[in-house]
């Protein structure tokens, strides 16, 4: 920790310099993805959905008390909620393809302390077989996985999102498709400036197949601007074979819905979101069990992919087991939100019951209720 204590304490930057959590102000602009508004509503519905799962400690298949460090994570010497260090690490994937904490040990827990990816950058070592990471330039010299020693001291923990051979750094979807949504930010742009910058506003002229003299031409050029500025309030009245010609775009075709509305859905299927989340045309009927389908399908293959990486760094900072089946782990469990109805609840405890595969305080603690008392046994 004092070599991070040290970095910090030299960063000039003075957002850096307050703490690793406090990111530089960014305005929207054409340079940034979450300008584009289908990369916010893709990013807030996946930490939204993220901080709604249950994480979960398990060891084998037993379940086990969250260690203290990860219910309350402390950063520094204050406390953060673990709904915001997980919407935190959630975005960081998300937007940068990784998150990244200064991991220090703390007694028998660990103090995270979350990094913005901006100030990280990796390369690889000269033979190219691991990701040397520097932090504002400085590189970073212990980085988990790391031996048990050097873990006392504290290191860089990072959670990819997709690794790839050959590369330092981890891929994530912007980065993947970073020309395609750069033209898909120029493509909102031009649209949202269209009209602003007076091209959607000048597109009139007059017309007409007459031989008129350019003095007459002329004439009519004036006095159709007059009425059109409104000088002597009066109605415009064409004459002599003149008509108005319209060079303007329909506010449909100005706004590029069409394209917009293709680039939205390739926004969303980066991120694993199904159109129907953000109010876009997905092609197919929507009944209640594909609704179903639909969510189970978005947890398994959009929101695991983000949140799976988290839960395996954090899980590398757990106790391991003699054996791998007593390993402590991790795991965002996404099963209360695919919760069916009351009806369908009710149904289904009753054909378990009468199978007898499960008994009544079984059902009860499926329902989030204590077991069944001894007058209670006894009145039913």
């Amino acid at each position: 920790m004092a070599w991070f204590r040290r970095q910090r304490a030299q960063c000039t930057d003075p957002a850096h310099a307050s703490g690793p959590l406090v990111v530089p102000a960014r305005t929207a602009s054409p340079g940034n993805p979450l300008a584009l508004p289908t990369t916010y509503a893709c990013v807030r519905l996946l930490t939204t959905t993220a901080t709604q799962m249950r994480l979960r400690a398990r060891v084998g298949d037993d379940s086990i008390p969250l260690p203290r460090w990860v219910r309350r994570p402390e950063i520094g010497s204050s406390q953060m909620r673990l709904r915001e260090l997980v919407s935190y690490a959630v975005a960081c994937v998300a937007l940068r393809g990784y998150a990244a904490w200064w991991a220090d040990p703390i007694g028998t827990g660990w103090d995270l302390m979350p990094l913005d990816p901006a100030r990280l950058h990796a390369y690889l070592d000269p033979r190219g077989r691991r990701a040397v990471w520097h932090l504002d330039g400085q590189r970073i010299p212990i980085a988990f996985p790391a031996s048990t020693v050097e873990l006392r001291t504290g290191g860089l923990l990072v959670a990819p999102y997709l690794t790839v051979p050959g590369a330092a750094e981890p891929l994530g979807p912007l980065q993947a498709a970073r020309h395609a949504v750069g033209g898909y930010l120029d493509t909102d742009s031009f649209a949202g400036n269209y009209f602003a910058s007076g091209r959607g506003s000048s597109g009139r002229y007059l017309s007409t197949e007459a031989d008129l003299p350019p003095e007459t031409l002329a004439a009519y050029g004036d006095a159709w601007m007059a009425k059109q500025s409104g000088a002597d309030g009066r109605m415009p009245v064409l004459g002599g074979g003149l008509k108005v010609e319209d060079t303007l775009l329909d506010p449909a075709t100005a706004q590029w819905l069409e394209s917009r509305t293709f680039n939205a859905q390739e926004v969303a299927r980066l991120f694993g979101v199904p159109p129907r989340y953000l109010g876009l045309p997905s092609g197919d009927a929507t009944t209640y069990a594909t609704a179903r389908d639909n969510d189970a399908a978005w947890l398994r293959y959009g929101v695991a992919a983000v949140v799976d990486p988290i839960a395996d760094a954090w899980s590398s900072l757990l106790p391991a087991g003699r054996a791998e089946d007593e390993d402590m782990i991790l795991k965002f469990d996404g099963d209360p939100l695919l919760r069916p109805t009351t009806l369908d609840r009710y149904q289904a405890h009753a054909t378990a019951l009468a199978a007898g595969w499960k008994t009544p305080d079984e059902v009860r603690a499926d329902e989030g209720l204590q077991p069944l008392t001894a007058p209670q046994q006894i009145g039913a």
